[in-house]
């Protein structure tokens, strides 16, 4: 099997790709801009992790995050027909089916799991969707949340950790478990699934600080800046933390284990 992966420069990509190179697996790196040039590759499963991911950028820019997301989704779909490869289309914890639907951003989402369910009926193409969780881990970009927590946990020269809110809940995924999770993905290539990464464990930032500063041996202040904010998405973060899914996955990494080695690469880099 020869696995095309999309969005291979992006923080799972790379993490992806890492495994697959390690491990002998047959791959190759799409470029969505050029996707029929790779039709006479014999890919046999696509990874479509290319997408616009901010939140809060999404806001900003909604047309742009409809091209990426829902656009490029759509070209993807149809290449996999095309050449009759199956497709693991990724998709976010922070849309389940209801009427509150919390950005831009989770609305495209919304868009991609609807194409990419229409393309199973009327074309017959297999889909795995996987709704992440949280997910952190070694390569991951600054200004993601745990990335901010660690560097002002483990910068000697900030004096005080401050994050948004103190109280906001998720579930954390250690990227390792993702890469499990997608490669399970691909050895299940029939019907249409919808499946959630994550577990049950819900963690509040205040908690991944206490972690963190128990794991790395330090101590400092924290604070938040809105005492008062509020959760829109807890809930659909609990309806699909309950989704059972269709092929044998379980997290093999805790939060705390996930956190101890990620500052153990940071202390040593």
């Amino acid at each position: 099997m020869k696995i095309g992966i999309t969005g291979s420069k992006g923080f799972i990509g790379q993490n992806l790709l890492k495994y697959l190179h390690n491990n002998h697996i047959d791959c190759v790196e799409l470029d969505s801009a050029l996707l029929d040039s790779f039709s006479k590759q014999e890919i046999s499963h696509i990874v479509h992790l290319a997408a616009k991911t901010s939140v809060q950028d999404s806001f900003d820019n909604i047309p742009l995050f409809l091209e990426s997301n829902v656009t490029l989704t759509a070209k993807v779909l149809d290449f996999a027909v095309k050449i009759g490869a199956s497709v693991t289309l990724f998709s976010t914890y922070g849309y389940y089916p209801s009427n509150n639907i919390a950005s831009p951003y989770h609305l495209t989402k919304e868009f991609s799991e609807q194409l990419a369910f229409f393309y199973y009926q009327k074309f017959g193409l297999p889909i795995n969707i996987l709704r992440l969780a949280s997910v952190y881990g070694a390569g991951q970009k600054k200004g993601h949340l745990i990335p901010t927590i660690l560097e002002q946990v483990l910068n000697p020269e900030i004096k005080e950790i401050v994050v948004k809110s103190l109280s906001s809940k998720r579930v954390y995924t250690d990227v390792r478990d993702v890469v499990r999770f997608i490669l399970t993905s691909c050895q299940h290539r029939e019907g249409f699934h919808i499946n959630y990464a994550g577990n049950s464990e819900f963690h509040s930032v205040e908690e991944l600080i206490q972690k963190s500063l128990l794991i790395s041996g330090s101590s400092k202040p924290y604070k938040e800046m809105f005492s008062d904010e509020q959760d829109l998405i807890l809930s659909t973060l609990e309806k699909n933390a309950t989704i059972k899914n269709s092929f044998p996955w379980t997290p093999l990494y805790s939060l705390d284990e996930g956190l101890n080695h990620l500052i153990g690469c940071m202390q040593q880099s």
